[in-house]
């Protein structure tokens, strides 16, 4: 996972020492973090001696053992900053975390796109990726009540991308308390910019309409952040053992379907239900395996004689 610091940020994190969850954080950004620093070294002499102490002590830790050392004066973003930053970045940079200092990044935090702090929120901001203190968390389906795991865990996000072949094959009253509670819960962080919904189902399995489908997600979507998503739904009619939703941050796997609910009764034939955290390295490669996968099938459809593409047809992670 890429990590930017702008200079206050990057003081501001390295002051935060004292924090029980400095060690933590501390040990995630080795192990998984790829730190790009938008300073160079030069620019640390004018800090005080107690800060410059505490960032070369920090550095020197940080370039024992790690994969990848620090990038020093790598910038991110034009600045001012605006909602262009979305475009301007590379596909690897929506699964970054952005601590920037500038003064639109309050605005652009609370969109609840991508993972943008503010200075003194740094390490909240890495303890939302963790998964009950953990990358990898695997929940006992049959137990769950409800879908309130996905709003727990939910992580700022462009983009939710659903991989189901039979996510509307029951009857459309079952959808309410599954796909859609699924989305409203994943938009928890979007706040006047609500992110792309890509959907991948077998068409000739669903018990709805593609009008159906796309007006309900809007609809949803605008009671949550104000604006309608753009909704983009894939054919897929090939056989899938897992389905998956992939955003920006996470990603949660299931070995059955995701129509978990039937009214207040829990009606999975499956088991297990894990979610899983792109801060970790290898979590993150195989997400990223997964979309280029779902890339390959999006290109057979676009092309396909019998269309397989309906909506809006625009994602960040995807390629329309």
């Amino acid at each position: 996972m890429r990590v930017y610091f702008d200079l206050p940020n990057f003081r501001s994190y390295i002051k935060s020492a004292s924090n029980e969850n400095f060690k933590t954080c501390n040990n995630m950004l080795k192990t998984h973090g790829d730190i790009f620093l938008a300073f160079d070294k030069d620019s640390l002499n004018k800090e005080g001696k107690q800060v410059l102490q505490a960032i070369k002590q920090w550095t020197t830790q940080m370039n024992s053992g790690v994969k990848n050392e620090p990038v020093w004066n790598k910038s991110i973003g034009k600045r001012p900053l605006s909602d262009s930053f979305y475009d301007e970045i590379d596909a690897e940079d929506y699964h970054a975390l952005f601590f920037l200092t500038d003064e639109n990044v309050s605005t652009l935090s609370k969109h609840g796109c991508l993972l943008i702090a503010e200075e003194k929120k740094e390490i909240p901001a890495i303890m939302s990726l963790f998964v009950e203190n953990v990358a990898t968390k695997e929940f006992n389906a049959r137990k769950m009540t409800n879908w309130q795991l996905v709003e727990t865990h939910a992580s700022p996000c462009t983009d939710i991308i659903i991989v189901d072949p039979y996510i509307f094959s029951q009857p459309e009253i079952t959808h309410d308390d599954n796909v859609y509670s699924i989305i409203r819960n994943l938009c928890k962080h979007a706040d006047g910019k609500a992110p792309n919904v890509v959907i991948i189902y077998n068409f000739g399995k669903a018990a709805t309409t593609f009008k159906t489908v796309i007006g309900k997600i809007k609809q949803v979507t605008k009671e949550v952040t104000n604006e309608e998503s753009n909704v983009t739904l894939v054919d897929i009619s090939r056989a899938e053992h897992d389905r998956y939703i992939i955003t920006n941050y996470k990603r949660f796997k299931s070995g059955d379907s995701f129509t978990y609910f039937d009214g207040n009764n829990n009606a999975t034939k499956g088991r297990d239900f894990t979610i899983v955290s792109h801060y970790d390295r290898d979590n993150l490669e195989n997400s990223i395996d997964i979309l280029a996968d779902l890339q390959v099938l999006v290109d057979q459809k676009k092309s396909a004689a019998i269309p397989g593409v309906q909506g809006d047809k625009v994602s960040y992670l995807l390629n329309f």
